[in-house]
């Protein structure tokens, strides 16, 4: 044993499910991961689901995993918690059972989205800091309503990724306010559930939980989940929130004026702030941040990790290990780090469009468009493309940095960054220098897990204060950027933006 305490968190992102195992310094001891996929109905177009059996089974798998690794036994984990994709929505009947297991990636209510948007767009920004779009929860509800209305008629409960988790752990249905509003259906600035919209959706606000903080305890583990994830009945299961959220607390992003990027399956960046702050051209979104009396303002710069997976699968097949497929992005950044900034002007764009919270994008996992430079056959190598996907990502970032800049009227002097994607050295420079600021690249990667597991320590009493204890307990390795490099982005930057499909202005 490594650890005589410790927590466990569940993180239930978009392109996969991970267990971390964290000692009481935040520090993670070991953790498990696992790719996951979603399907689709053909007769309902843009539609995406879960096995939500499935799911639980591997997040109860990578539980037990990580515990062994850690060689960590049961008795020594104080508190469970739970972070996961936001905008999806699962729906639970009477008995317990998912009715409906929607990932944030369904847009099966687009066109319900787009009528809502048209008769009441303005009314719902400013109740809720989101403008719709194709996925939002709100058309998907519609969507059912009209298609299946014996889901929505049989439903006891509708939760967020995360509440759904922590219900599958305790039996007990709470809301978390950094997640709960990603639904769409809840009041940013009241942080409660939205009357007003519920009405305008006819939808029956009995089925919508208790809202609670993030660090909360609503319950034990129930014999079935501790069975499961090879854990003590009993053990205390504590609410964590928005795994982007989470991820500033992991971060230690909970001052006015932080700023930070989760690059994980897309890369969300958010800027904190101390007062709602709305767009009034609806660019941005807001969110309220996980720490009471804190919000954050967020652009996003698209699906870029899922879509670089889409692209390590393509150019890159390697015998993938289904807990940690590391290999082929090694192979990838080290063919990348041999190319030149600017990728010999190749420009590869893998779903990394500036944020508009304005339009209606469809997120698939799958695809990109690569301009080659007209006599430039270096560019159509494969270690070129990768090179021009990571700086297509940055460039999607550099948009959004001043986007929420333009909006807040702040300037933060650093970015602070994780996720999945932070684990890549060359990522973080070309970020640094695409940006012009340094970057302060958190200790562990997976910080929307750590968290989630902050707030699990906090809710059995190993930390005092969640938002103290995220500052203190932060750890990071700078990152500078290379001034020559920054100018000769610059350049790049502007082509791209030039270039870009459906073509953006600057901020």
């Amino acid at each position: 044993m490594r650890s005589p305490h410790c927590v466990v968190a569940l993180d239930a992102g978009i392109g996969g499910g991970r267990s971390v195992v964290c000692d009481t310094s935040g520090r993670i001891l070991s953790m498990a991961y696992r790719e996951w996929t979603y399907h689709s109905t053909p007769s309902v177009p843009a539609s995406y689901e879960f096995d939500a059996e499935q799911f639980w089974a591997d997040l109860c798998t990578t539980t037990r995993d990580a515990l062994k690794r850690g060689d960590i036994p049961a008795d020594a984990v104080r508190a469970v918690s739970a972070t996961g994709q936001r905008e999806g929505i699962v729906l639970v009947g009477a008995d317990g059972r998912e009715l409906y297991a929607g990932p944030a990636l369904d847009a099966r209510g687009s066109e319900e989205n787009r009528a809502l948007a048209r008769a009441y767009g303005d009314r719902i920004y400013h109740i809720t800091g989101h403008r719709l779009n194709m996925l939002h929860a709100p058309g998907r509800l519609l969507w059912l309503q009209r298609h299946r209305p014996d889901i929505l008629a049989a439903t006891r409960h509708l939760l967020t990724i995360d509440a759904w988790l922590c219900y599958r752990l305790s039996g007990e249905a709470a809301a978390e306010p950094s997640s709960a509003c990603s639904s769409l259906l809840f009041d940013l600035r009241r942080r409660v559930w939205s009357v007003d919209i519920c009405g305008l959706l006819e939808l029956d606000a009995d089925i919508l939980p208790k809202v609670a903080a993030a660090g909360r305890v609503i319950g034990g583990l129930t014999r079935a989940a501790a069975a499961g994830l090879g854990l003590r009945p009993g053990t205390p299961v504590v609410l964590g929130g928005g795994d982007a959220q989470c991820g500033l607390i992991g971060l230690g992003a909970v001052v006015p004026g932080d700023a930070a990027a989760i690059a994980g399956t897309t890369t969300p960046m958010l800027l904190t702030i101390d007062q709602p702050c709305l767009d009034e051209q609806g660019r941005t979104w807001t969110r309220c941040h996980s720490i009471p009396g804190l919000w954050a303002v967020e652009a996003n710069a698209g699906v870029t990790g899922l879509r670089y997976r889409w692209l390590r699968d393509l150019l890159w097949p390697y015998p993938e290990r289904p807990d940690l497929p590391s290999g082929a992005y090694e192979a990838m950044d080290s063919a990348a780090a041999a190319v030149p900034p600017g990728a010999h002007g190749l420009r590869v764009y893998l779903g990394a469009y500036p944020m508009d919270g304005r339009r209606h994008h469809f997120m698939p996992a799958e695809g990109a468009i690569v301009g080659v430079p007209t006599g430039q056959s270096a560019a159509s190598t494969r270690a070129a493309i990768a090179r021009a996907a990571l700086e297509s990502a940055a460039f999607a970032m550099r948009y959004n940095w001043d986007l929420m800049q333009a909006v807040t009227g702040l300037c933060p002097s650093t970015l602070y960054v994780g996720g999945g994607q932070a684990r890549s050295a060359l990522w973080c420079r070309i970020v640094a220098d695409v940006l012009g600021v340094p970057l302060m690249v958190g200790a562990a990667s997976d910080v929307t897990a750590r968290g989630a597991a902050l707030c699990a320590l906090a809710g059995v009493g190993e930390a005092n204060d969640l938002a103290g204890a995220s500052r203190e307990l932060a750890r990071h390795t700078p990152v500078v950027p290379h001034p020559a490099d920054h100018e000769r982005y610059a350049e790049a930057y502007r082509r791209w933006l030039a270039d870009l499909p459906g073509r953006h202005d600057t901020p």
